[in-house]
């Protein structure tokens, strides 16, 4: 009885190994969906997407969820790079994009928090400063903001997955609110 109760002491200890080694594997954020507010910019001349950049304070490279990195799937490796990536993708679904444009719109990460700590919710905060610039300089500037909650759990292995899969609902929240302002709108067109 007792070589049994050391196996099975054995076993428990490497299945909690193997729980905590499995938290430090690093992902990239899933994929960006294009959301449906960007149909209503169909109408307009193209618009370019400049510049993607971080303000200093922000972590643009990586985030910790539980221990485990989650990286930005963009071509640049940053979160501002995903966002921007995820413009690109809006303007592009709506028929605005164009790289070559003579407006061109430009972003700052200004807040990027993505928290899968809690015990039944995860949640996201998100902002960017927006410019759009052409012909005569810059036309408009505007600070968006975004936040987003998901159920989650105690366990690491449900809370981290459900983080990666929510990250682009949030980018997607953050989107929709710099895409139906009316304010950017008529700074586009």
């Amino acid at each position: 009885m007792i070589g049994r109760a050391i196996s099975l002491s054995r076993a428990g200890g490497l299945l909690l190994a193997s729980c905590i080694l499995a938290g430090c594997v690093s992902m990239p954020a899933a994929q960006y969906q294009t959301a449906v507010a960007s149909r209503p910019l169909a109408a307009g001349a193209p618009v370019a997407v400049g510049e993607a950049r971080a303000a200093a304070d922000v972590k643009n490279d990586r985030v910790s969820l539980r221990g485990s990195p989650m990286m930005s799937s963009a071509s640049d490796g940053r979160f501002s790079g995903y966002i921007r990536e995820a413009l690109i993708a809006e303007l592009s679904a709506s028929g605005r994009y164009s790289a070559s444009a003579e407006r061109s719109i430009a972003l700052e990460l200004l807040r990027h928090k993505v928290d899968a700590s809690g015990v039944s919710e995860g949640s996201a905060e998100l902002a960017v400063r927006i410019v759009v610039s052409g012909g005569n300089g810059e036309r408009f500037e505007k600070t968006y903001e975004a936040a987003h909650n998901w159920p989650s759990s105690f366990i690491g292995a449900v809370a981290i997955p459900a983080a990666y899969d929510n990250y682009p609902t949030a980018v997607q929240k953050l989107l929709v609110a710099v895409l139906s302002d009316p304010d950017f709108q008529a700074a586009i067109d």
